[in-house]
């Protein structure tokens, strides 16, 4: 007897069928064959995956800029922490490594040393070169002396010009290492430094000063 769709009724059943190799493809038994080819997919997969991860990876990496040595000594340790990261630790040939760094120096100081970028220097004996010209501890310590002395007085309440004298003071301190952090004994630098400061603040240098027990000729002692 049929139903109202023209199907004969009893011919579903609310339980499924299980389903075999038999009635889902014929009389074929095709598993082994799409086993096989879900393998193969599955390696394409897994190396898909893996290019897509090294592309995501490569992507992640950190840009990092490099700032140009323009000859001023303060740079140098900035300048040197990023040619070793961009080109000292990495894979490239020496000559890639030796050009690359050819292009970080200012115009002016690529013609002083011109020498050692002629393909004569490797690119270890050529950074040592600028890294003995440029790294001077005490080169250094006069370079962040000098700007700190050109600091501007300023008034109680700016905060920006305080900030930026405690940056400057704090980044004095910590561009050498602290076997050379004694070099900071010019006490005309401190008290000048003191004497730019707002009358509330120099106050509070005083005070602190004081308990030091000393004469406070140490740069460091600003950095605090």
């Amino acid at each position: 007897m049929l139903d109202g769709f023209g199907f004969a009724a009893g011919s579903f059943s609310s339980t499924p069928a299980p389903v075999t190799a038999a009635n889902a493809f014929g009389n074929q038994r095709p598993f082994p064959q799409v086993a096989a080819n879900l393998f193969e997919q599955s390696k394409t997969d897994v190396r898909y995956g893996s290019s897509q991860q090294n592309r995501s990876h490569h992507a992640r990496d950190p840009k990092i800029a490099i700032t140009k040595l323009d000859g001023d000594p303060r740079k140098w340790p900035q300048f040197a922490s990023a040619i070793k990261a961009t080109i000292a630790d990495t894979n490239f040939v020496d000559s890639i490594k030796l050009l690359t760094l050819k292009g970080h120096p200012s115009e002016n100081i690529q013609g002083r040393m011109a020498h050692i970028f002629t393909g004569v220097h490797t690119f270890l004996s050529a950074f040592e070169e600028l890294k003995n010209k440029y790294s001077d501890p005490s080169l250094i310590i006069q370079a962040h002396n000098q700007h700190l002395l050109q600091l501007s007085s300023f008034k109680t309440g700016n905060t920006d010009a305080l900030f930026a004298m405690q940056a400057a003071i704090h980044e004095a301190v910590t561009s050498v290492k602290v076997e050379h952090i004694n070099m900071f004994t010019y006490s005309t630098v401190v008290s000048s430094l003191h004497l730019k400061l707002p009358v509330t603040h120099q106050q509070d240098w005083d005070r602190y000063a004081y308990n030091l027990n000393r004469l406070p000729s140490l740069l460091i002692d600003l950095d605090c």
